[in-house]
């Protein structure tokens, strides 16, 4: 979940620059070069409305995760298992070839042709083992984009009658250091996402 982390962590940066560069312009401390950029800038009407999401909480909660987590796994331990079977058969190979060898049971050509194509079958089973770890790595990627996108979208449902300016993110090691708890709609935002997951799912 690294970079979903880092995702939300370049909003939150985002955020809090755009809420000091109006805080203080507000209060004519902006020179007048940074007064005409600002001037460019539509700025919220009205008082600013803020609140927070705890990210770690609502990940650990979220539905939608255990579930794409679990199907992740379950990928993992199928490719691991099919990785496994192979190489248990080639080191059966690799053993009946010794054991015939050292009986002189074979020819020079017959030994040759025998560690030529077992050699083979070793580079392409390393060669498998990396392309199912990038398979891996790429279907974790796309995972991490879905979260991403779900909790975006909902909040813009959360959010449709404009009642927040602002909706952030803490979590742990993040930029956002302090927060009144009063902002915190942590609870909300996880209670709803959890709905969505499961009307959606009723209806697959």
């Amino acid at each position: 979940m690294k970079k979903l982390q880092l995702i939300l962590n370049i909003f939150f940066a985002t955020a809090i620059v755009i809420l000091f560069a109006l805080y203080f312009c507000k209060t004519n401390r902006c020179s007048t070069k940074s007064s005409s950029v600002a001037a460019d800038i539509k700025t919220p009407s009205g008082p600013l409305s803020i609140a927070f999401v705890n990210v770690d909480s609502l990940i650990s909660n979220y539905d939608l995760f255990h579930d794409m987590k679990k199907k992740l796994e379950k990928k993992q331990n199928d490719l691991e298992n099919q990785l496994q079977q192979k190489s248990v058969s080639l080191q059966k190979e690799v053993q009946d070839y010794q054991v015939k060898a050292q009986k002189g049971l074979m020819t020079r050509s017959e030994m040759q042709d025998t560690e030529n194509r077992l050699r083979e079958k070793e580079q392409n089973l390393m060669q498998l083992k990396e392309e199912l770890s990038m398979q891996l790595a790429e279907e974790e990627q796309v995972m991490q984009r879905k979260l991403t996108s779900e909790i975006h979208d909902y909040l813009q449902e959360f959010n449709k009658d404009k009642t927040f300016t602002y909706i952030l993110g803490m979590q742990f090691g993040g930029n956002l250091l302090y927060a009144n708890d009063s902002m915190n709609i942590t609870k909300g935002v996880t209670t709803g996402l959890n709905e969505k997951f499961k009307a959606n799912s009723e209806k697959k």
